[in-house]
């Protein structure tokens, strides 16, 4: 079911633990669904919506206090992969931003092709970002490493 009917739930869930980052997959959203219906107070909110067909989608919510920027640069039309660049307020030592990569790998999807587009973006991104942490993070469906 979409994120859209159940965004009371997720919006509780979300301010009462009150965290900086909040990552949902398959999150059934399409073009005719505006960020307003899924809006969460004191939240900015990034989708990666699937462009073909139903299911999927990926989205972050970010707080409003947490500086950030979308690497649309880093999109491809055939994964569904969010990246954001963000900049929370306590980092390790050493990181001036984190890079979060929202992923939503569906389980009938190729895991070799998905295993090569995150290869060449992490390296890319680690290339382009130094000092940098990166996490990533979304619904993988068994995605098979050793291929």
């Amino acid at each position: 079911m979409s994120l859209a009917p159940k965004i009371d739930e997720v919006c509780h869930l979300v301010l009462q633990t009150d965290v900086d980052l909040a990552c949902f997959t398959e999150t059934w959203l399409t073009d005719f669904v505006h960020d307003n219906v899924i809006q969460i107070p004191a939240y900015n909110v990034v989708r990666r919506d699937r462009l073909i067909g139903q299911h999927g989608g990926a989205c972050l919510y970010v707080k409003e206090s947490i500086p950030f920027e979308i690497l649309s640069q880093y999109h491809n039309d055939q994964f569904e992969v969010l990246w954001v660049k963000a900049r929370p307020h306590k980092l390790p030592r050493g990181l001036s931003r984190i890079i979060i990569g929202s992923i939503y790998h569906p389980p009938s999807a190729n895991d070799r092709n998905m295993i090569d587009f995150l290869t060449a973006q992490l390296s890319l991104i680690e290339s382009t970002y130094y000092n940098c942490g990166l996490i990533l993070l979304g619904d993988f469906n068994n995605l098979n490493v050793i291929v």
